[in-house]
C-alpha cells in the first residue's frame, strides 16, 4: 500500500529552505559589526543594506505574527514593509537614473525663504534686500532640550501647587 504525501509538505520543505538560506545569509551579516558592513559600502550600497535589515525583519515579524494565528494584513506591519518596499522602489530609481537624485534649486525662492527668516520684515531697505538688523539672537532663541527642561519644571511647579491645595483641603 502506498502512502501518499500531504499537500502541505512540499510548502513547509520550501519554506524550511528558505529558513536556512534567510539564517546563513543574516549570519554572515551579523558575523561582523554594523561599523565594519558599512565602511566599505558606497552610500547608495549602505542604503540598500539598511532597507535589506528592515524588510527582513518586518517580513520575519509577518511570518511570526502569520504563526500566531494573527491576521498581518491588519496589523501595522502590513504598512511598515509597504514604507520600506517604497524606498526600494525610490533606490531602484536612482539606480537606473543616476541624474533624479539631484535636486534644482530654484535660487529665487531659497533667496526669499533666507530672507524673511533672518529679516522681520519692517526693516527692509528700498531696493528689497535684508536689512542689516538681525531679528533673532542666540539669547532668546530655544533649543529643544530647554523646552523640554521648562515642561518638566513647569508640571512639577503644578504638582507640587496641586499638592499643597490637597493637604490644605484635608485639614
Amino acid at each position: 500500500m502506498a502512502t501518499t504525501t500531504p499537500s502541505w509538505e512540499p510548502a513547509l520543505a520550501a519554506m524550511e529552505d528558505a529558513v536556512t538560506t534567510l539564517e546563513e545569509r543574516m549570519d554572515a551579516l551579523a558575523q561582523r559589526s554594523p561599523a565594519e558592513l558599512r565602511e566599505k559600502l558606497s552610500p547608495l550600497d549602505q542604503c540598500k543594506l539598511d532597507l535589506l535589515l528592515a524588510y527582513n525583519a518586518n517580513s520575519l515579524f509577518w511570518m511570526f505574527l502569520s504563526s500566531r494565528g494573527v491576521d498581518p494584513a491588519k496589523h501595522p506591519v502590513r504598512a511598515e514593509l509597504g514604507r520600506v518596499r517604497d524606498y526600494m522602489m525610490k533606490i531602484k530609481g536612482l539606480e537606473r537614473d543616476p541624474s533624479a537624485a539631484r535636486s534644482n534649486l530654484n535660487k529665487e525662492a531659497a533667496e526669499r525663504f533666507v530672507r524673511h527668516a533672518l529679516d522681520d520684515g519692517n526693516d527692509q531697505a528700498n531696493d528689497g534686500s535684508p536689512s542689516t538688523k538681525k531679528s533673532r539672537t542666540a539669547t532668546n532663541a530655544t533649543t529643544p532640550d530647554s523646552d523640554r527642561k521648562k515642561a518638566k519644571k513647569d508640571k512639577k511647579d503644578k504638582r507640587e501647587k496641586k499638592d499643597k491645595r490637597d493637604k490644605r483641603k484635608s485639614k
